[in-house]
C-alpha cells in the first residue's frame, strides 16, 4: 500500500489517478509527496475463509448445545423454585420468560449468520438480546471472537464497551440475569457488592478471553493466507523461469543453427551459382565445384546433427541403448579454427587477409572462444551473400585483462551475380551482437566513408 502526504488541499491535477493513490513509476502531480511501499495500519489483510459444511457444522452445533443448557438451566431453576424445600431467596423465572428466550434463541442463532458482512451491527443487537436473557450470550460471545479476528483496535474497543454496557445495564433491570445462575445477591434488583464485583470482573476477563481468542484466530487465518499467496507465487515464478528458460534455449539453438548453416549453405549455393551462370568451366572444374558443393553440403548436415544433439532425451533404457554406435559428436569450433574457416572462404573464391594478433591464446576461456569464432562466421557469410568477391581482412587482437577485440572489413563492391541472390534472414548481424552481449562485450558495424562494411566486437578477457 502507498501512503501519500498532501501538502495542502488541491483539485486532482490532470492525468492523475482518479482513485487518488499514486501509480508506482508514474509522474506524480504538484504537491504530492511519495513516500514508498509501507505497512498498512490496519491488520486485516487478507478476507476470512468461506466456511466449509463441516466448520459449519460444528459451529453451529456448538452453539445449538451452549443455548440448550442455557434453557435447561432455566427450566432447573424455576422446577427448584416451586419445590418446598426450597429456601432460596432467588427470583424463579416464569414461564413467559422460558418461551421468550427460546425465541431470543432462534433469533440469535438467525442472525449470526450476518455477523461478517456486518459484525459490528450484529454484535449490539445479540448484546441487546444478551441483556434481556442470558441464554443469547453463547451466540454474542460467537459474535464478539469473530470481530476480534479482524483485529481492528478501534472496532475492539467499540464492541467490548458495548457487550460490557448491555451486561451491566441487564444486571439492573433484568432479575433473571447470569447472577440468578450463580446465586449471587438478593431477590429482584438488589445484587450485594460482592455479587456485582464478581460479575462485572468475571464478564471482563471473558471479554479478554473473547478478544484473545479473536486475534489469534485471525492472526492463524491471515498466516495460512500468505503462506498459500507465497506458494502460488512461488509457484507461478517458478512457470515464468521454466517458460523464460525454454524460451532462451529456443534462441540459443535458433542462433547456433543460423550461424552453423547459414555459412556451409552460402557456400553451397554460391558454387552451385557457379554451375548455373559459367559455361566455359571445364570438367575437371565441375568436378571441383561438385566436389565442393558435396563436401559443404555432408559438413551441413555433421553440424545440424551437433546442434540438434542437445534437444535430444536421454530416456531410460532406450536412447542410451541406441546410440550405443552412434560416433562421438564433433566439438564446438573455437578460435583456434579459424583457419579452416577461412580456407573455405578462399576455397569459395575469395580474398582474405588475416591479422592474428593474440597474445596467449590458449589461455583464452572457451566461451568467449567459441562466441568469437561464431561473429567471424558470420562476418564472412555476410560478405560472401552480399558483397561476393571483395577482398576481406580480419584481425584478431587482444591478451589476458585487455579483451578479445575483432575487426572483419570488406569493400562493398562485389560480383553480386556470383552470390545467386542469396536469401537473408536479417538475423546473423543481430546474432552476432548478441553473442557478445552474452559474454558482457559489445558489437557495432556500419558502412564507412569509403564504402566498407566493418563489423568490430569486443569481448571481455
Amino acid at each position: 500500500m502507498y501512503v501519500t502526504e498532501y501538502r495542502q488541499h488541491r483539485p486532482r491535477a490532470p492525468g492523475a489517478p482518479p482513485h487518488g493513490f499514486p501509480i508506482p513509476g508514474a509522474p506524480q502531480p504538484a504537491g504530492v509527496v511519495e513516500r514508498g511501499p509501507v505497512p498498512s495500519r490496519q491488520a486485516q489483510q487478507y478476507p476470512p475463509p468461506r466456511l466449509r459444511t463441516f466448520d459449519k457444522v460444528w459451529r453451529y452445533g456448538l452453539a445449538t448445545l451452549a443455548i440448550a443448557f442455557s434453557l435447561l438451566l432455566l427450566l432447573a431453576l424455576r422446577v427448584l423454585s416451586d419445590s418446598p424445600d426450597n429456601t432460596s431467596e432467588v427470583v424463579p423465572p416464569p414461564l413467559w420468560y422460558i418461551w421468550l428466550s427460546v425465541a431470543v434463541s432462534v433469533v440469535a442463532v438467525w442472525i449470526i449468520r450476518y455477523r461478517r458482512r456486518h459484525p459490528l451491527r450484529v454484535l449490539s443487537f445479540l448484546s441487546v438480546l444478551n441483556a434481556i436473557t442470558f441464554v443469547a450470550g453463547p451466540i454474542t460471545a460467537w459474535a464478539l471472537i469473530s470481530l476480534c479476528t479482524r483485529r481492528r483496535w478501534r472496532e475492539v474497543w467499540i464492541a467490548s464497551g458495548v457487550y460490557l454496557g448491555c451486561v451491566v445495564v441487564g444486571l439492573l433491570v433484568n432479575p433473571w440475569s447470569s447472577r440468578v445462575t450463580l446465586g449471587i445477591g438478593g431477590p429482584g434488583f438488589g445484587p450485594g457488592v460482592l455479587g456485582w464485583i464478581s460479575e462485572i470482573t468475571a464478564e471482563v476477563g471473558a471479554v479478554v478471553l473473547y478478544v484473545v481468542i479473536g486475534f489469534y484466530v485471525g492472526a492463524r487465518r491471515d498466516l495460512m493466507a500468505s503462506l498459500k499467496d507465497r506458494a502460488e507465487s512461488a509457484e507461478r515464478t517458478a512457470e515464468l523461469s521454466a517458460l523464460q528458460g525454454q524460451s532462451a534455449e529456443r534462441n540459443r539453438i535458433a542462433r547456433e543453427m543460423h550461424d552453423v548453416l547459414a555459412h556451409r549453405i552460402s557456400l553451397v549455393s554460391m558454387h552451385a551459382g557457379v554451375l548455373a551462370y559459367r559455361d566455359d568451366l571445364s570438367p575437371e572444374q565441375t568436378r571441383e565445384i561438385a566436389r565442393t558443393i558435396q563436401e559443404n553440403a555432408h559438413a551441413s548436415m555433421t553440424e545440424l546433427r551437433t546442434v540438434l544433439g542437445s534437444l535430444r532425451q536421454d530416456d531410460a533404457g532406450e536412447s542410451s541403448t541406441m546410440l550405443e554406435w552412434a560416433p562421438p559428436e564433433k566439438p564446438q569450433p573455437l578460435l583456434r579454427d579459424i583457419a579452416e574457416l577461412l580456407t573455405d572462404a578462399e576455397a569459395g573464391g575469395a580474398q582474405v587477409e588475416y591479422i592474428d594478433e593474440v597474445a596467449y591464446p590458449e589461455l583464452l576461456p572457451g566461451t568467449i572462444s567459441r562466441h568469437a569464432y561464431r561473429v567471424v562466421q558470420e562476418a564472412l557469410t555476410n560478405a560472401r551473400k552480399h558483397a561476393a568477391g571483395s577482398p576481406i581482412a580480419v584481425r584478431v587482437a587482444g591478451a589476458p585483462g585487455r579483451g578479445l577485440e575483432l575487426t572483419i572489413r570488406n569493400p562493398l563492391s562485389g560480383n553480386a551475380s556470383a552470390s545467386a541472390a542469396l536469401p537473408g534472414s536479417g538475423l546473423g548481424l543481430v546474432g552476432a551482437r548478441e553473442r557478445a552481449e552474452l559474454t558482457g562485450g559489445w558489437a557495432k558495424y556500419e558502412v564507412t566513408s569509403d564504402n566498407a562494411f566493418e563489423l568490430r566486437a569486443w569481448f571481455p578477457w
